[in-house]
């Protein structure tokens, strides 16, 4: 029998620009992200990656205020 390794929490953004979908992956999120959209699949892609980076510094800044 195999053994299952621990679960990871992860979201997949999918968005859409210049008419074709865009999906970018982040793991360990503790909240929802939106698709950022753009008008090129690039700025979508930007977008979506700097929200995701957004949130990320906003979590860490909360996890070592409550120490």
């Amino acid at each position: 029998m195999r053994k299952s390794g621990p679960l990871i929490q992860a979201e997949e953004i999918s968005d859409r620009a210049e008419g074709k979908p865009v999906h970018i992956n982040a793991t360990n999120l503790a909240e929802v992200i939106p698709p950022a959209g753009a008008a090129t699949v690039r700025e979508a892609m930007q977008n979506n990656l700097q929200a995701i980076l957004e949130r990320k510094k906003r979590r860490t800044v909360a996890k070592f205020r409550r120490t």
